[in-house]
């Protein structure tokens, strides 16, 4: 088991020490995914985490949190990243 929070630092490691493009942090991540040794907290929203990283502008963990909240029956998810003001599922707090 490989707690999906830890992808948080992968991604966060993988950009800021090793200065990966998202592109490139994205393949790390699917392997990880893919591969059979580790199973993952809840496959299906790091996956749709994975995608809003891919086409979007925030960080991965900003997405995992907005899709895990989601996943758990929350409406929105309260922010001040300005990177995700205005993205779907997310809203400021006030």
């Amino acid at each position: 088991m490989l707690p999906d929070i830890v992808l948080c630092e992968v991604e966060w490691v993988l950009d800021s020490v090793y200065g990966l493009s998202r592109f490139e942090i994205l393949k790390v991540l699917q392997r990880l995914l893919d591969a059979q040794e580790f199973t993952f907290t809840d496959h299906a929203a790091v996956v749709r985490a994975m995608t809003s990283y891919g086409s979007g502008n925030a960080d991965f963990s900003d997405y995992l949190i907005g899709e895990t909240a989601t996943a758990a029956g929350a409406a929105t998810t309260y922010t001040f990243d300005r990177a995700l003001h205005g993205n779907s599922g997310f809203s400021r707090p006030f």
